[in-house]
């Protein structure tokens, strides 16, 4: 829930402060760039509620799969 809040607080209301690493000198478009950091992070946000999802229904056999899913598609997201 709160990765959600965070990315509605970059995407639609502009809190750029909140992405690591900002410097408001260097970027050109700050808009563009709260759209496109907020986007990937509520991504994230909703794969990481997937995964829960997946997590309470399975079956409990021992294979954590899905969190090796996680990661890697954590890691696309993020790139």
């Amino acid at each position: 829930m709160l990765i959600a809040v965070i990315g509605i607080l970059i995407k639609y209301f502009g809190y750029t402060n909140l992405i690591a690493g900002y410097d408001p000198d260097a970027v050109t478009n700050e808009d563009a760039l709260a759209a496109f950091v907020g986007n990937r992070v509520l991504a994230v946000a909703l794969l990481t509620v997937a995964v829960g999802g997946v997590e309470y229904i399975s079956t409990g056999d021992g294979t954590p799969w899905h969190w090796y899913a996680y990661g890697a598609l954590v890691a696309v997201i993020a790139a």
